[in-house]
């Protein structure tokens, strides 16, 4: 009996194993089987295929003519090595004015064309007076004349003496009435009714009564 209960149990057991499930194969090239554990073990065990080397990409030609491809690097270095060195600036030519017009009288051509031609100041003639008035007695060709005449009536031989001035004024004409008119600038008055010749003998009029 016990035979019995053991042979139906181990016939019970061995309908309960479950037979294993076979391996599916998987196809790995498909992007959506890469994260596979099928795929993933094949990847690492065989050899992983070196990425393809990416194609070279072709040199693209650009018209430079046109505004647009100004920038482009192709058409940059074109433009630089085919710029030509820059001319050498030529010196302004010396420009003409019309010097007889006023704007142009501060112009350094004008000036320097003014300097050159301009004459020379004539020397400036000497005025004559006539010393015997007593209004140009004061004046520097009167007051020359009247030292060198007073120095030619003095004696060469003997030393000039410093003439003493009178403690009273000396009349040189006096009317038979009336004040003195006009001092004298040795110190001696004068009477004189006009005033032509007044201290024409003494040196000028110092001052007018």
């Amino acid at each position: 009996m016990n035979r019995l209960l053991l042979s139906i149990a181990a016939m019970a057991l061995s309908s309960l194993v479950v037979a294993p499930a076979a391996a599916r194969n998987y196809d790995c090239t498909k992007a959506g089987n890469a994260n596979k554990a099928v795929c993933k073990g094949a990847a690492a065990s065989g050899p992983a295929a070196a990425p393809a080397a990416k194609p070279a990409t072709a040199t693209r030609n650009y018209d430079c003519s046109k505004p647009g491809n100004a920038n482009k690097s192709v058409c940059k270095a074109a433009a630089s090595s085919t710029a030509a060195a820059p001319a050498t600036k030529a010196a302004p030519a010396p420009r003409n004015y019309d010097c007889s017009k006023p704007g142009n009288a501060n112009k350094a051509v004008c000036k320097a064309a003014a300097s050159a031609a301009a004459p020379t100041p004539a020397a400036k003639a000497t005025r004559n007076y006539d010393c015997s008035k007593a209004g140009n007695a004061n004046k520097a060709v009167c007051k020359g004349t009247a030292t060198t005449s007073t120095a030619s009536t003095q004696p060469s031989s003997a030393p000039r003496q410093p003439s003493a001035r009178p403690a009273t004024p000396v009349a040189t004409s006096k009317p038979a009435a009336g004040s003195p008119t006009a001092k004298c600038k040795d110190g001696t008055v004068s009477y004189s009714a006009t005033h032509s010749g007044t201290c024409s003998h003494h040196g000028g009029v110092a001052n007018w009564y």
